[in-house]
């Protein structure tokens, strides 16, 4: 058997693709020189520099790294700043400057650096050198972005309760110095890392899918959105109001050339109440052809006479008219929970909902392809009554539609024992014996609209039905079976997709799915078959939308494991 090291270099290459974990990819580069120098541009292709419990990192070594090695920073695709979620504002205090370098010689080159192209360029650049000679974890991250010439990828996690009390934590020489500089001001040789950034996520975790504590937030985003090259977005509105000075920006001062003119893809992750701020936002994305929206809101996080109300699906409606002609891709979920108390206890959503619900109408939306949707969104029908009739809007060239169980009563169950608490109470164990009940009846009305919706939809290419996280709620094989059949008498692919958070029992897998295809048009007789799916489903969609609830009871060992 011929030895790894005689392998040919394109085919180790290949095998060192797979490996994603940084640790065992530092360890192939000290093996032998064939693997250091196969493995290295994969050690550097995604940097992960936040600031987390664990210590700072040395923000300081990476640069002098690639300033010594320049074809390293080419290798950087992704780079991540900022606090990781579990730094909790009581940790900072430990969190002081970056030790000092043990050569005063590098110090001296460093600040030699900060007066040279392309630094030199910045408005800021007397600040800049003061903070680099006080070690601050802000100026050197600035100067990072700024030596990264292929920079792809940018995930920046910002406070300003951190830049408030610890500024040598603070990423506002990012935010100011260089994000915030007005967009016609970059070009191809000035600023080449700014202008090769596309992506941008803004206070969102996109290992853990763990959500930033409340106080984690930035007043000003509005710079991120200055990016001349940025096309995709993903960021959190909060629900306490302090997305208003973006909302100020954007309203009330003219528009910026190339503010938000090249945003193709919008991603709001867990934000509440976001539909006034999504109005402001899409009135300056021309271009928008994919919106997610994450619904979310935490009933334990709101004052005792807040209400936490959801907006009906007429503002949505509104919203989404800025963008009636270049929308393509369109996802919806809503999770309106309370992560302290059982699933039985979860709020009404009847309740929560402000003016009269309606169906969702897409009519008119000619371009919208791909859509993902709760059951309500399409049946207007809150109270999933299997006898109601329904008459949906979609839109007229609809190719894949995906149906969320969102909203309904099996959303949130997880498997309880009652009979085992000695706490428990037996009108405790009723409550929650009628709401499995109440699950599965709206898991059957889930069956027979998307039956119905078959029959009804033309020229629909696929469709795919979301199940319960809980595993003993899923659709039975009879189920299974009728939808694959109905599926192959109209011509369409049918798959059901099964998240994997609780039948893993794994916070880890916020984001896995297993995707059943019952029948598939182009491969009918391999049916049915599965296969595992993360990250993004094939048209581009998050996967992990509104799993915060059970994040939060898997964390906290309320799942069984």
């Amino acid at each position: 058997m011929a030895a790894f090291a005689d392998l040919p270099t394109e085919l180790v290459e290949q095998i060192v693709s797979y490996c994603h974990d940084q640790n065992a990819l530092h360890s192939l580069t000290c093996t032998s020189k064939l693997l250091y120098s196969v493995t290295l541009p994969f050690l550097y292709r995604h940097v992960d520099l936040r600031v987390s419990p664990r210590g700072i990192p040395r923000v300081d070594s990476l640069f002098f790294e690639i300033r010594k090695k320049p074809e390293l920073a080419n290798t950087i695709q992704s780079l991540r700043l900022g606090f990781t979620p579990d730094l909790k504002e009581d940790m900072t205090p430990n969190l002081k400057r970056l030790p000092i370098p043990s050569s005063e010689t590098r110090q001296k080159q460093l600040v030699q650096q900060s007066n040279q192209d392309p630094f030199d360029k910045l408005h800021y650049e007397p600040f800049l050198r003061d903070a680099i000679e006080n070690r601050g974890y802000g100026p050197f991250a600035t100067i990072l972005v700024l030596a990264l010439p292929t920079l792809r990828y940018l995930d920046v996690a910002t406070c300003d309760q951190f830049d408030q009390y610890h500024s040598s934590l603070s990423l506002k020489s990012l935010t100011h110095s260089v994000l915030s500089k007005p967009a016609h001001l970059f070009g191809d040789n000035d600023f080449p890392a700014c202008a090769s950034i596309q992506e941008v996520s803004h206070n969102f975790d996109r290992t853990s899918g763990v959500r930033y504590a409340r106080k984690a937030w930035h007043d000003n985003i509005q710079p991120f959105f200055r990016l001349p090259g940025v096309q995709k977005v993903e960021l959190v509105i909060p629900n306490n109001g302090i997305f208003n000075p973006m909302r100020r920006h954007i309203m009330h001062t003219p528009r910026e050339p190339g503010v938000l003119q090249n945003v193709t893809n919008l991603v709001l992750r867990h934000s509440s109440r976001a539909f006034h701020d999504l109005a402001n936002i899409l009135a300056h994305t021309p271009q928008l052809s994919s919106l997610t929206c994450e619904m979310w809101q935490d009933h334990s996080l709101l004052p005792q006479d807040d209400q936490g109300y959801l907006t009906e699906a007429l503002a949505l409606r509104s919203c989404l008219e800025m963008v009636r002609t270049t929308l393509k891709t369109l996802a919806v979920s809503v999770e309106y929970c309370n992560t302290s108390k059982p699933y039985y206890q979860q709020p009404n959503i009847l309740q929560t909902i402000r003016g009269d619900w309606s169906v969702l109408d897409l009519a008119s939306f000619k371009k919208l392809e791909n859509l993902e949707l709760p059951f309500p969104f399409v049946t207007g029908d809150l109270r999933f009554f299997v006898a109601g009739a329904f008459e949906p809007c979609l839109p007229p060239n609809l190719r894949h539609l995906c149906l969320r169980q969102d909203m309904s009563q099996a959303q949130f169950i997880y498997p309880l024992e009652l009979s085992n608490r000695l706490d428990s109470t037996f009108a405790e164990m009723k409550k929650c014996e009628q709401w499995k009940n109440n699950s599965r009846m709206d898991l059957a009305y889930m069956f027979q609209t998307t039956l119905s919706l078959l029959d009804r939809a033309n020229g629909l290419e696929s469709i795919s039905v979301w199940q319960p996280a809980e595993p003993s709620l899923e659709w039975f094989d009879g189920q299974l079976q009728d939808f694959a059949t109905t599926c192959k008498n109209k011509g369409v692919t049918g798959k059901v997709l099964y998240p994997q958070i609780l039948r893993r029992k794994g916070a880890e897998h916020w984001n896995l799915i297993r995707e059943k295809t019952v029948f598939d048009t182009a491969y009918p007789a391999h049916c049915p078959y599965d296969q595992l799916v993360r990250g993004e489903n094939q048209h581009g969609i998050p996967l992990g939308l509104g799993c915060q609830y059970h994040m939060a009871k898997v964390q906290v060992y309320d799942v069984p494991l």
